[in-house]
């Protein structure tokens, strides 16, 4: 019998896919293109992609209750469908990479030196660990890492209000520059990451109990989501002011850091490995799984050890050349994986999902 997961905890998972990246790194990138009006961009990016997903998805599921390989498959057959799924794989495996390389480098600027190889592949470990034990073990683990998350962003808040900290002054947001140009560029360094868990949550249809649901509870991530960030990056700004965020590599620790109250940064750390190490195991179950399902592999579990060395080699690889990229390097190479990968392929998605509802409308004319 296929295990199933119920609509809280793909709330708890689309979260974790989201968040524990965006939360520690998005406030320098948005600031830099965006300015202060960065987390009006970030909602603009969410609400937008919000939108496609829940069309797309509902598209999906009243189409069949088998993932999207199945479906791309049955619409477009097996070689142009492969046109479609390759990508969205790439896509996945792209989110891995970002994700090791902001993890290295947090890791790294809270023990303030450059950390053991080893503390990463304990990371992997625990991931490849929980893509072996398949989708209802990482269900109950991101419950589990989202409470831990709760719980240390509620300490968090009760740490601000009650250290009497005056630190923050509201007026250093101002004044508020709108640009066309500035909001589209940071849009699109937003995107991403709505769009991998709409791609996640396609892969894992035949898994969801209740898709109605589960649609509603993905929406309601995507706005809380919203909301976390933006109380973040507004606070982050208004402690270190529009010119000073945009060279500290992660604003929001550093904020959280200067509170007068010892241990808040260990919170901090706490919290995010928990959802990062959560996010690891949905990414790497769900590319193994995608893996397997291309190759027709009824076990998926035997990808497991070979898939995973391959990401994770990858990831290693490009961290180790990433030194050599700049701030900017950083967003153009997100800005030109969004146009030419994530942008297109949810098009062609929901092109594709809509195929049968024409030929439909066709054969009734």
């Amino acid at each position: 019998m296929l295990k199933k997961i119920d609509p809280f905890q793909v709330f708890a998972i689309t979260t974790m896919i989201i968040f524990p990246t965006m939360v520690l790194s998005f406030p320098k990138f948005l600031t830099e293109i965006s300015g202060s009006i960065g987390w009006f961009v970030f909602s603009v990016a969410g609400s937008i992609i919000g939108t496609i997903s829940y069309i797309i998805l509902m598209l999906s599921y009243k189409y069949s209750d088998y993932g999207l390989i199945s479906d791309v498959r049955k619409i477009l057959g097996n070689y142009l469908s492969c046109i479609v799924i390759i990508p969205i794989i790439i896509c996945l495996i792209s989110n891995v990479i970002e994700t090791f390389y902001f993890s290295v480098k947090i890791i790294a600027v809270i023990i303030e030196e450059n950390p053991p190889l080893i503390f990463f592949i304990g990371i992997v470990l625990l991931a490849i660990y929980l893509s072996y034990k398949g989708i209802e073990i990482i269900a109950r683990f991101s419950i589990l890492m989202f409470i831990v998350y709760i719980a240390g962003f509620s300490i968090i808040i009760f740490g601000h209000s009650t250290s009497g900290f005056k630190g923050v002054n509201m007026d250093l947001l101002y004044p508020f520059k709108f640009n066309i140009e500035s909001i589209i560029r940071g849009s699109f360094i937003s995107i991403h990451w709505f769009l991998s868990s709409l791609f996640i949550l396609l892969l894992w249809k035949p898994y969801l109990k209740d898709k109605k649901r589960s649609m509603k509870f993905s929406s309601l991530a995507n706005l809380g989501t919203q909301l976390v960030f933006n109380s973040v990056f507004i606070l982050a700004l208004a402690f270190f002011g529009v010119d000073l965020a945009m060279k500290i590599e992660f604003p929001f620790y550093f904020y959280i850091k200067s509170f007068p109250i010892q241990g808040l940064e260990i919170v901090i750390f706490v919290s995010w490995l928990s959802i990062t190490v959560a996010k690891f195991g949905i990414f790497y179950f769900t590319i193994i799984k995608a893996v397997s399902d291309v190759f027709y592999i009824r076990n998926y579990k035997r990808l497991v050890i070979p898939v995973s060395i391959m990401i994770t080699s990858i990831a290693i690889f490009v961290y180790n050349r990433a030194h050599l990229f700049s701030s900017n390097d950083y967003i153009e190479y997100s800005v030109i994986n969004t146009v030419v990968f994530y942008i297109p392929f949810t098009l062609i998605l929901m092109f594709i999902y809509l195929i049968p509802y024409f030929k439909r409308l066709y054969d009734s004319i």
